[in-house]
């Protein structure tokens, strides 16, 4: 007589598949690893050659198969939890990037301030310094900042506005008419 276990059994995976095809999540996982579709459908589906063809394929696996994209936003949840980075903590990060201003570095003389008086949220802006190090007579080291350099700030608004939704790099496009097409039909 065999007895089933009571023991619920282990699944290999933390994020259940559902209902995938096993295509399918070879898809999702490696459009986890750098968010290019192209290359993922190609990947898990060895017989697609073209680029469009597979561009094509896999902006609708991402935009209309419910069973991808819940499993795709079930993974990013957890690299996000995982690597504690959520919208907030990006938010913060690129309003301090975008918020210095000059005057936080430099005097009314336009000398720049010692680094202890320039606040911290603004030094987090500093992406690179230049340090001119100087040894005088009698073995004294002083370093002198010769030149730093700040983001740009309208390259961290943008990210601020595609994190929030206000931008989109992406063009949707709806319908079954082509670009030509719907210009032949205004021409008439």
């Amino acid at each position: 007589m065999v007895t089933k276990s009571s023991k619920p059994t282990e699944k290999k995976s933390m994020v259940p598949m559902g209902n995938l095809t096993p295509n399918q999540k070879i898809f999702c996982d490696e459009w986890l690893k750098d968010r290019n579709g192209t290359r993922a459908y190609k990947k898990a589906y060895k017989n697609v050659k073209k680029e469009k063809t597979a561009a094509e394929a896999a902006s609708r696996l991402l935009s209309r198969n419910v069973n991808v994209k819940a499993y795709c936003d079930k993974r990013l949840e957890k690299i996000s939890k995982k690597a504690e980075v959520d919208q907030e903590w990006l938010l913060d990060r690129y309003k301090k990037l975008a918020g210095y201003s000059i005057s936080d570095f430099f005097d009314n003389d336009g000398k720049m301030k010692p680094l202890s008086e320039i606040p911290e949220d603004s030094l987090y802006a500093i992406q690179g310094l230049e340090v001119d190090t100087r040894v005088s007579g009698d073995d004294i080291i002083k370093s002198l900042i010769q030149k730093f350099k700040l983001p740009d700030k309208r390259s961290s608004l943008d990210s601020i506005a595609k994190l929030l939704g206000l931008i989109t790099d992406k063009l949707s496009v709806e319908g079954g008419l082509t670009l030509e097409q719907k210009i032949m039909s205004v021409e008439k």
